[in-house]
């Protein structure tokens, strides 16, 4: 779990990441006005719902994408892309579970995504610490991630889109159509998800949570 200082500390690592964005990037003033209308749930919204998973705590979100984004720093580095921009990176790393954050409700307010699980028996037994707002629509997290960019005026690049919208990797369905023909945006993000989640997962074992 993280103390209210180190969940503000993150915080101000990832807008500070957003901040170094080219000036002649327009979707960095975009991005910088979504984030203050989220700043009173982004920073604490945790990564997942159950302690099974990785970051299922306050600030959990936030802490997992800066180590998806310096991960993918890493492999891009590694694997000599130097076609891939800081800023594609970024917002395929810092958005790529955008859609745990907040829904639209119907009169178009934010609501948070998740909420704390009220159920004991849930929390003890099954671990779950979080569940799904029930006043929100269905939709998946990276449709949901999609759907609050564009509702921001955020415009992806082909590369983008599909590395958010494949992170998940293609042992889901209807990713399975692209493997081998991703972009190598796409599988830098999906290998930094996958990696970052399986040390994120240990060091909460490690901790004793």
């Amino acid at each position: 779990m993280l103390s209210p200082e180190q969940i503000l500390k993150n915080y101000n690592e990832f807008t500070g990441y957003i901040n170094k964005m080219s000036d002649q990037d327009e979707r960095r003033e975009k991005i910088l006005v979504m984030l203050n209308q989220l700043e009173e749930i982004l920073p604490y919204c945790p990564a997942s719902s159950k302690k099974e998973y990785h970051n299922a705590f306050e600030g959990g979100l936030v802490q997992h994408c800066l180590n998806v984004f310096k991960n993918s720093l890493k492999l891009k580095v590694a694997y000599s892309f130097s076609n891939i921009s800081y800023e594609s990176l970024l917002i395929a790393c810092f958005f790529h579970d955008f859609g745990k954050v907040v829904s639209i409700d119907q009169s178009g307010n934010l609501i948070p995504h998740y909420v704390h699980e009220q159920s004991q028996w849930h929390r003890e037994k099954l671990g779950k610490l979080y569940t799904e707002n029930p006043d929100e629509k269905f939709m998946c997290t990276r449709h949901r991630t999609l759907f609050l960019l564009q509702h921001f005026g955020i415009k992806l690049s082909y590369d983008e889109y599909t590395a958010i919208m494949l992170n998940d990797g293609f042992v889901v369905d209807e990713n399975k159509s692209y493997c081998m023909k991703a972009c190598p945006l796409a599988f830098i993000v999906m290998t930094a998800d996958y990696y970052s989640s399986m040390k994120e997962k240990e060091d909460c074992v490690k901790e004793g949570w």
